[in-house]
């Protein structure tokens, strides 16, 4: 997954980097995606698809 800084009209591309790197071993397989984050009690949190599109699954990420 990797962030972006944009403009208020996408016109300013502000390329961050990676963000979160999957790992190549089970739930993700390789592939992580569609990130969601909030908090609970102060910890961030990170929901995302993990593994393979068609058969993956939702994770879970704790800061």
């Amino acid at each position: 997954i990797r962030i972006t800084e944009v403009g208020m009209d996408f016109s300013r591309r502000n390329h961050l980097g990676v963000f979160y790197n999957s790992g190549s071993a089970a739930p993700e397989s390789g592939r992580a995606a569609a990130p969601s984050f909030g908090t609970d009690g102060g910890v961030p949190y990170m929901i995302y698809e993990a593994g393979e599109r068609l058969s993956g699954a939702i994770a879970v990420a704790r800061g």
